[in-house]
């Protein structure tokens, strides 16, 4: 059953890399949204030094609306061609979710990364050695959550009429725990205070109980209009 499962995620997770590599426009998109958004905070700043707190919160904001941008891509193609429904027939549930949650979290993981390197060049942003494993893995952990509650989200609002307006309405509350946790470690490290691997594990925490009921209430939600 587990490797059934598995084997499915990996097609999946497959079809989706295939799929996205058709559409190098979108990840394009993304990556000038990330540009754009600090290219803007830097000139509006002119040099002014900001505090590791504000650093931190505008640093996420871009993260936050970079995993919107990203992962409400999830379920376009099978909308735009119409197959939507024979994934749902054809495809478990379980292997759907994962395997598009793995490459949103790719594509995110990716972007985040991108930008944090940007955004240290742009801010003159120092780290030690240290410090710069603990951002990164922040980043991924919080990345993790983050795709896993949009992949969920933009399958809610794929289902529904209301398509366009429901998605970034439901982000916001289910991902403020993260986001909160993240950037009080971020402005921390920011503020070139230390933090210990410790801190990550209520966000870890958060993740594990953000997939485990997505993957429970996917089943009703999938199949709701079948």
């Amino acid at each position: 059953m587990v490797y059934s499962n598995l084997r499915e995620i990996i097609i999946v997770l497959k079809k989706e890399i295939l799929t996205g590599a058709r559409f190098k426009g979108a990840f394009l998109t993304m990556l000038m949204f990330s540009v754009t958004t600090l290219s803007l905070i830097s000139l509006i700043l002119q040099g002014a030094v900001l505090e590791s707190g504000a650093l931190s919160a505008a640093f996420w904001t871009i993260i936050f609306f970079s995993a919107g941008v990203s992962v409400d891509r999830l379920f376009m193609e099978e909308e735009f061609s119409g197959t939507i429904k024979l994934l749902r027939i054809y495809g478990a549930p379980c292997a759907v979710l994962f395997g598009k949650t793995l490459y949103g979290f790719i594509l995110l993981a990716a972007l985040s990364l991108f930008t944090s390197f940007l955004f240290i060049a742009f801010f003159d942003i120092n780290f030690t050695l240290n410090t710069a494993k603990m951002f990164f893995a922040n980043l991924i952990v919080g990345a993790a959550g983050l795709a896993t509650s949009g992949a969920f989200l933009v399958a809610l609002s794929a289902s529904t009429k209301v398509k366009s307006g429901l998605f970034p309405v439901l982000m916001l509350p289910i991902t403020l725990p993260i986001l909160l946790l993240s950037a009080n470690i971020t402005s921390t490290l920011f503020d070139g205070g230390y933090a210990e691997i410790s801190s990550l594990a209520p966000i870890f925490l958060y993740d594990m109980i953000l997939a485990v009921v997505a993957s429970i209430l996917f089943d009703y939600v999938w199949y709701e209009d079948i």
